[in-house]
């Protein structure tokens, strides 16, 4: 999206004309135009404030790790990312409902992440059985780090997951 783009969908989202727009930033109409048709560009400040003046609120994020596919026996693989994934706490320690597809072997299918035996029990499963979008759904990097020698998992799970915990571990030291 190019900034002209984000400060125009800014605008329309708050509401506001480029002339209010413009007023709230301490700017001029003649400005906002040019940023919003990609003839100038702001520097950050000045985006930033623009975008504060439309009411939006920016916020920087590393992008999603990428994961790699690891053939562990028989057919079998498990997806493990470049960099462990991180969740918003609530999200971290809810109550989730686990597809059948990963727990396949439980008659449950609901667990509350913020119980460390659930939580173990789902991110054994989610990493042995999850697809990458299941991973980032479920594991918070953090907590699966703190638990990652109290878990059971299949040794080629372990193995395969074991130099991205060591490399947190080496980086929190």
């Amino acid at each position: 999206m190019s900034v002209g783009n984000l400060l125009r969908s800014a605008r329309s989202r708050a509401g506001v004309s480029a002339q209010e727009l413009a007023r709230r930033a301490a700017t001029s109409r003649t400005a906002i135009s040019a940023y919003e048709n990609d003839r100038k560009t702001p520097t950050a400040d000045t985006l930033l404030r623009l975008l504060r003046a439309a009411g939006t609120d920016v916020l920087l994020a590393p992008p999603a790790p990428t994961f790699t596919r690891h053939d562990i026996d028989r057919g079998r693989y498990v997806w493990v990312p470049d960099r462990l994934p991180r969740l918003d706490p609530a999200d971290a320690l809810r109550t989730v409902k686990i597809p059948r597809r990963i727990f396949w072997s439980s008659r449950r299918d609901t667990f509350d992440l913020s119980d460390p035996d659930d939580r173990a029990e789902v991110y054994a499963a989610v990493l042995s059985e999850g697809e990458p979008t299941d991973i980032l759904e479920h594991v918070d990097g953090t907590l699966l780090a703190e638990m990652w020698e109290r878990m059971w998992l299949p040794p080629a799970v372990r193995n395969a997951w074991q130099p991205l915990i060591d490399a947190a571990r080496t980086v929190r030291s």
